[in-house]
């Protein structure tokens, strides 16, 4: 195995797309605290990157009987064959132990109990949960507001200082229209691979008008750091409307056409460059706040 594969596999093991992106969230609640950028937001922020690889690895290996049935995720790591339980697990072991390490000599006790309590949720919690109850995905939600919370505590904050808790509310509510959606497209691999599908419970338009309503959520949550003065910048408060029609616009669909002719696609991307959008605007007001 050369390192190019070396590197693709620990990629894959990592789930590098949605552990950067954990990583953007973490940076945003670090900024939103120290309002100024330093070298030393690198450490913690490095720190939640490997212990989110760690935790996404685990997955892997929780999942790999199942990930086997499915074609979106057949060709991962452990159901290709390409590597074998043990070098999972060591990899799991070594970015976790890392991982923490550098999280607690960077920032503090907190946000290392913190990032631990993201690991235990996802993987002791959710990933159990999903295979017995379509409601996972609103206790899995979870997930996704922890690490603003941890960057926020890295640069010594309160992770029960309301403005940490407002982004924290956000990052829950928009998870959840998001992981909706992944089912309500591939429904039919998740059902094949043994997980319950909300489209057995419901039909599929109505499925359709849960995701809007949540992705209505998702704006309101977001005009609550408005409301609250987490943003208040006049130029960040008009592209967040912006960015707010946009979604709503994409996601009209949702409740206007049939099944057949949804367009996951943009719907998807819409709501990711939604989230992104958000966490570019809160970063820029905590550095024009400085």
């Amino acid at each position: 195995m050369n390192m190019k594969e070396r590197w693709a596999i620990w990629s894959d093991l990592g789930k590098i797309r949605i552990t950067v992106a954990v990583t953007l969230s973490t940076l945003t609640g670090y900024l939103l605290h120290s309002e100024s950028f330093t070298w030393h937001s690198i450490l913690p922020v490095l720190g939640v990157f490997l212990i989110a690889a760690s935790s996404a690895a685990l997955n892997q290996y929780q999942e790999r009987n199942h990930d086997a049935k499915m074609e979106r995720t057949q060709n991962r790591p452990l159901p290709a064959g390409k590597i074998s339980k043990q070098y999972a697990i060591n990899y799991v072991l070594i970015t976790g132990i890392v991982g923490s390490v550098i999280l607690y000599i960077s920032s503090n006790w907190t946000s290392l109990f913190l990032a631990w309590l993201t690991l235990f949720w996802y993987n002791g919690v959710y990933t159990p949960m999903k295979r017995v109850s379509i409601f996972a995905v609103i206790v899995g939600s979870v997930i996704g507001a922890l690490p603003p919370m941890i960057g926020y505590t890295s640069a010594g904050g309160s992770w029960f200082a309301s403005d940490i808790l407002l982004v924290a509310f956000f990052f829950f509510i928009w998870q959840v229209p998001h992981f909706i959606l992944l089912v309500l497209k591939l429904g039919e691999q998740y059902r094949m691979a043994g997980y319950p599908v909300i489209t057995d419970y419901i039909e599929e338009q109505q499925a359709k008008r849960i995701i809007f309503t949540w992705m209505t959520g998702t704006v309101f949550s977001a005009f609550l750091l408005v409301i609250f003065q987490v943003i208040h910048h006049p130029l960040l408060i008009g592209l967040l409307s912006l960015f707010s029609l946009s979604l709503l616009v994409a996601s009209r669909t949702l409740i206007q056409e049939q099944v057949q002719k949804f367009r996951f696609r943009a719907v998807f991307m819409n709501i990711n460059l939604f989230l992104l959008g958000i966490m570019m605007l809160l970063m820029a007001q905590s550095l024009v706040s400085a």
